[in-house]
């Protein structure tokens, strides 16, 4: 299958058409009807809804974001004989019927999609998968596939997961030609990096405790092998059942940069432009301040792979963008072997020990913040952590006593890291503040 072009769907509608140009650059052309639809939204804000020559670098990046990367990446195109030419319209071509936000992609040749929601169960399969636990060869969506399984949808992200429907402990993934979406995000545990199911569910449940909205999130065991659920915020299942899909886009689709330009280091997206982009929207401030105290959160559990693609957009109510859900949350500080640099510069800085009050004075100062106002975030980000980091960290002992050895050592980083912002926020409250203390 070689189509010439891609047919972007939204709710059962035709939006426009992707094509190749040139060797590596995608075009994307909305469909006159779409145009001429003046309630019908634009799909991104860096491919706004205008009759002017499409160009290439926005689509190509937006459309790139959407799909399979690294091993996965690799795997499936090798599996599947994808051309290394134009690879992300050909993994869109193969994998496009479920993505990341409301589109569904078919091949401009394939007939319009069903409505219909059927779906494949995998259960069986997938535990035997999930039971080899760190022993498995290769990524998930490539054992799935091998096991006899069409695959039809993508996932992105650089670590290894698939994404499924979910019904109990019943697990399914889309049929084939169907309008079934997937409702949750499935993550094995780590070969080189113990815990992270442990870790992710902490993060993310400490992350609730302090007021950010979250998606539901558990880990369950195939035999003895943890693996980690996280339910998808951009689905929405009705009362009748229906499952739709709400759409979205990360940083790095709305700033139209390809995910290899996703860290900071690699001139993608910081504080900077976040807080530029974020400037756009209808609600700025609130999103403004939202993203703020994620930043600040980040900063509190030593996560130091934020980057442009863990941080989205939502369009819950079609058109009005807000920030999306926590995802993606986890100490990567904890383990040695992964650096503890900060992929987003809080004020020109990544390096935790060097982070004091001049960093933060100068971080929000980036992002156009009265240092007050900062002070304000800060204060009322600390209570709630400080009040509840202990008990979620027993809970999570509680159930996967594992985890033992990490959660001291995040249990000293978050205590240490609380004490640091509290003098900062202190001192930033206080016109010509002292500097204080910087972050182990």
């Amino acid at each position: 299958m070689n189509p010439e072009y891609l047919h972007i769907y939204r709710e059962g509608r035709l939006v426009g058409r992707l094509r190749k140009e040139g060797p590596f650059n995608l075009l994307f052309q909305y469909d006159k009807a779409w145009l001429d639809d003046a309630s019908a939204p634009a799909l991104s804000l860096a491919l706004p809804k205008d009759r002017e020559s499409p160009k290439p670098r926005p689509a190509t990046a937006f459309f790139s974001n959407l799909c399979y990367e690294g091993q996965s990446r690799r795997e499936l195109a090798r599996s599947n004989n994808l051309p290394a030419s134009h690879l992300p319209f050909a993994l869109l071509a193969k994998f496009g019927q479920d993505t990341a936000g409301a589109l569904v992609i078919q091949p401009g040749n394939a007939p319009p999609p069903s409505m219909k929601q059927h779906y494949a169960e995998v259960t069986g399969e997938l535990m035997a998968i999930l039971a080899q636990g760190t022993k498995r060869r290769h990524s998930l969506p490539l054992a799935l596939e091998s096991s006899g399984h069409k695959l039809n949808f993508s996932i992105a992200g650089a670590q290894d997961k698939i994404a499924v429907h979910r019904q109990g402990s019943r697990f399914f993934i889309p049929a084939a030609n169907t309008y079934a979406p997937t409702t949750w995000v499935l993550k094995p545990d780590h070969k080189d990096f113990p815990c992270i199911p442990e870790n992710e569910l902490f993060c993310l449940e400490l992350a609730r405790a302090a007021g950010f909205p979250v998606p539901a999130v558990e880990i369950l065991k195939a035999e003895n092998e943890p693996f980690f659920l996280i339910q998808r915020y951009d689905r929405h299942i009705g009362p009748d059942g229906r499952i739709r899909r709400l759409h979205q886009e990360d940083f790095c689709q709305a700033l139209h940069l390809p995910p290899e330009r996703k860290y900071q280091t690699n001139n993608g997206p910081g504080f900077v432009e976040a807080g530029r982009l974020l400037s756009r929207l209808a609600e700025a401030e609130k999103s403004l301040d939202d993203f703020v105290r994620l930043a600040l959160f980040n900063f509190l559990i030593g996560n130091a792979d934020a980057h442009g693609k863990n941080f989205s957009l939502l369009y819950a109510q079609d058109s009005e963008a807000g920030l999306s859900p926590a995802y993606d949350l986890l100490s990567t500080q904890i383990y040695d072997e992964i650096s503890p640099h900060f992929a987003m510069s809080y004020g020109q800085e990544t390096k935790p020990s060097a982070i004091g009050l001049e960093v933060w004075k100068n971080f929000a100062r980036h992002l156009k913040l009265a240092e007050a106002r900062l002070s304000s975030a800060m204060l009322g980000l600390i209570n709630p952590v400080a009040k509840c980091y202990e008990p979620r960290l027993e809970t999570v002992l509680r159930q996967h006593p594992r985890f033992t050895e990490k959660a001291e050592r995040l249990r000293d980083l978050i205590k240490n890291r609380l004490a640091v912002m509290e003098k900062a926020a202190e001192a930033l409250a206080r016109p010509g503040g002292t500097a204080g203390a910087a972050a182990p």
